[in-house]
C-alpha cells in the first residue's frame, strides 16, 4: 500500500450513498495527500478515489511515511489533521443522507394523508 501526494493532479474522494449517487466529500491537490489514513494498521476504505484532473503524483510506502511520521510530529500532525478533517466531511455526508431519508419519508406519508382526505 502506498501514500500519494499529488503535484499537478486533482484526485476526488467520493461518499457512494445508499441511492448510487456520489457526492465529492474532498479534493486533493498539491497541498494534500491520498491514503493518509494515520493508524497502527490499514483501514477499509470508506470513499472512492477519482482523478479529475490528470498530473503527476509522489508516491512513497506506507512502512515509509509511518517511519517518517514517527520521526517528525510535524508530518503526524498533518496526517492527523488530515484525518480529521475527512470525518468531519463524512460526518456532513451522513446527515445528508439522514436528511434525504427523512424527507423521503415525510414525503411518501404526506402524499399517503393528502390521497386519503
Amino acid at each position: 500500500m502506498v501514500f500519494y501526494f499529488p503535484v499537478s493532479a486533482m484526485i476526488s474522494l467520493l461518499a457512494i450513498l445508499e441511492t448510487g449517487e456520489a457526492i465529492e466529500i474532498a479534493a486533493i491537490g498539491r497541498e494534500g495527500a491520498l491514503g493518509t489514513r494515520f493508524g497502527a494498521r490499514p483501514q477499509l476504505s470508506f470513499a472512492r478515489a477519482v482523478v479529475q484532473l490528470a498530473g503527476t503524483a509522489l508516491r512513497i510506502a506506507i512502512s515509509q511515511f509511518h517511519q517518517a511520521a514517527t520521526m517528525s510530529s510535524a508530518i503526524a500532525d498533518l496526517a492527523m489533521s488530515a484525518n480529521d478533517v475527512l470525518v468531519a466531511n463524512l460526518q456532513t455526508v451522513s446527515s445528508l443522507q439522514c436528511h434525504a431519508r427523512t424527507r423521503s419519508a415525510l414525503g411518501a406519508v404526506a402524499t399517503s394523508c393528502a390521497r386519503s382526505t
